[in-house]
């Protein structure tokens, strides 16, 4: 069971069903980058399925930038934001004048099964005067499968 910081649960077995399973959970957490290039490092829990991110460019640099966000896990590249920097917006797929996003869906669809993986979403930045948020969204996989009666 996984016991966060908010007193959420994850993985609490239901007490209201004969068929009750330790629950899926959605978790986010947020990445602020600003004032040039650097790494943010965290750890992705056992049993992570279905890695999504997004980026908000929240503050735009000068209109030749080309930063680029990466974030991997276990020395493995799962999602790329690049050409980025020279538009404010949000960065969810490949759009003319925002960016480009290149994910690498066999990467994102399990990351982590059996134990924890370091992870880490690095920015490449020419321009110190760009700031980014990176959101990334996870779920946890379903730990015992319902059978059908």
């Amino acid at each position: 069971m996984t016991s966060f910081r908010d007193n959420i649960l994850s993985g609490s077995p239901a007490l209201t069903s004969a068929q009750s399973s330790l629950s899926p959970v959605v978790i986010s957490r947020t990445f602020r980058f600003s004032g040039g290039s650097g790494t943010q490092n965290f750890v992705l829990p056992t049993g992570v399925e279905n890695f999504d991110a997004k980026v908000y460019i929240v503050t735009n640099g000068s209109a030749a930038t080309t930063d680029k966000i990466t974030v991997s896990a276990a020395g493995t590249n799962m999602v790329t934001f690049s050409s980025m920097g020279s538009a404010n917006g949000i960065l969810r797929l490949t759009t003319t004048g925002l960016g480009v996003v290149t994910p690498v869906a066999s990467a994102m669809v399990a990351p982590t099964t059996t134990a924890e993986v370091t992870a880490a979403a690095t920015l490449l930045s020419v321009d110190g005067a760009a700031q980014y948020q990176l959101e990334v969204t996870y779920t946890r996989l379903r730990s015992n499968l319902i059978s059908a009666p």
